[in-house]
């Protein structure tokens, strides 16, 4: 098929992009204001389950540029285990296969929040500009409550990678427990760089 030049072969473009704006028009003039406030809210409700951490601000060597990191998790990193609502602590435990109801799995004593100001008190001037990603890590914690080893499923990048094991390194846990006695259990740390 041999298409048109010229002026000829604009005018049916134009005519296409103004029938979809007067069919746009007409559709939301359609939809009452409450769909489009629900529509609104539904996406609103779905950035408010991820909690957010912000660090300090830093300025990698030859930039002038302030940047902050940025994490996202579904546990918020304020609270202990203990001051988690039920659907968090659901959430944590979902991640267990074949947890009794007896059985608590293992958190950071101060929470998430601890674990991130480390990593934060990491980053300086000599940071590369570190890229967004997910960051997955499996941390073996004895019956003390220490950490015993780590394995990386997933991360960001090299720098967050060790940031983050030493920082997970130097964290002290609540223990997982059974029966109330104090296990050895494996923690998942899931958390994604903004």
């Amino acid at each position: 098929m041999v298409r048109p030049t010229g002026a000829r072969a604009e005018e049916p473009r134009a005519h296409t992009i103004a029938a979809y704006k007067r069919s746009r028009r007409t559709f939301l003039s359609w939809l009452p204001a409450g769909a489009l406030f629900a529509l609104g809210n539904r996406a609103r409700a779905a950035d408010e389950d991820a909690f957010r951490y912000r660090g300090r601000d830093f300025s990698p060597t030859g930039s002038h540029v302030i940047r902050k990191l940025t994490w996202s998790s579904k546990i918020p990193f304020d609270k202990t285990f203990a001051e988690l609502t039920p659907t968090q602590v659901a959430h944590i435990r979902d991640q267990y296969d074949g947890l009794k109801p007896d059985e608590e799995p293992p958190f950071p004593q101060g929470g998430l929040g601890d674990v991130f100001r480390q990593v934060d008190d990491a980053v300086d001037q000599r940071t590369p500009r570190l890229e967004p990603g997910p960051l997955v890590v499996v941390a073996s914690i004895d019956a003390e409550g220490d950490v015993q080893s780590l394995k990386f499923y997933k991360t960001p990048n090299a720098f967050a990678m060790g940031a983050v094991g030493q920082a997970l390194l130097r964290t002290h846990f609540k223990p997982a427990t059974r029966n109330g006695k104090p296990v050895s259990m494996d923690f998942l740390l899931s958390a994604e760089l903004l």
